[in-house]
């Protein structure tokens, strides 16, 4: 079914209103095929720490796709993690269950490749802009696990965190928060103020 863009942005902008008040908030829209209606709802969402995180591996075969699903079971858990980090059936890292990935190897930035397997991230395309415009090498390609552990950062980016150190990851290492992870974190929030 055709979308209806300018209804659904007064939709959204309509309940980002009655959201006031919220000094964070996620806006979710989701599509009812039974009814062949939009659903539009703000929640209240915590301010994010800084505190670096943790993940547990987790095999996905062919990845979860480039849209959310309602049904988020295979990423809910990460146990005693902070989120999961999602493999293909090669060991090549996709995503997070909530974020996306860049990895720093020999000084270059990489990213696992938009190719059908990942969410898109708006925040991952204003990262790339803001890497290729500020920094310098910056790379949309497969990586595979062995090349974490040979990583000097790690780091996601969500809408809802931003840009988030990741310190550890169950059986594969450990990182210290880096100097491009602190740099682009500090760029972006200052290009938001």
């Amino acid at each position: 079914m055709p979308v209806e863009a300018g209804d659904l942005a007064s939709r959204i902008a309509a309940e980002a209103v009655g959201a006031v008040g919220l000094a964070t908030a996620r806006v979710r829209t989701s599509y009812q095929p039974t009814t062949r209606g939009w659903q539009v709802a703000a929640t209240r969402i915590e301010e994010p720490d800084l505190d670096p995180w943790a993940l547990a591996v987790r095999r996905v075969p062919g990845g979860l796709g480039r849209h959310k699903w309602t049904d988020r079971r295979l990423v809910s858990d990460p146990g005693e993690a902070d989120d999961v980090l999602l493999l293909d059936e090669h060991g090549r890292v996709l995503e997070c269950g909530t974020a996306n990935v860049f990895v720093v190897l020999g000084g270059v930035v990489v990213t696992p490749p938009r190719d059908g397997r990942i969410l898109p991230g708006t925040v991952r395309e204003r990262v790339l802009a803001w890497l290729r415009e500020n920094h310098g090498p910056v790379e949309e390609r497969d990586v595979n696990l062995a090349e974490l552990a040979q990583a000097t950062e790690l780091f996601t980016t969500s809408s809802i965190r931003g840009v988030q150190p990741v310190a550890r990851c169950a059986d594969v290492g450990s990182w210290p928060i880096g100097p491009t992870t602190t740099w682009l974190r500090a760029s972006l929030t200052d290009a938001d103020a």
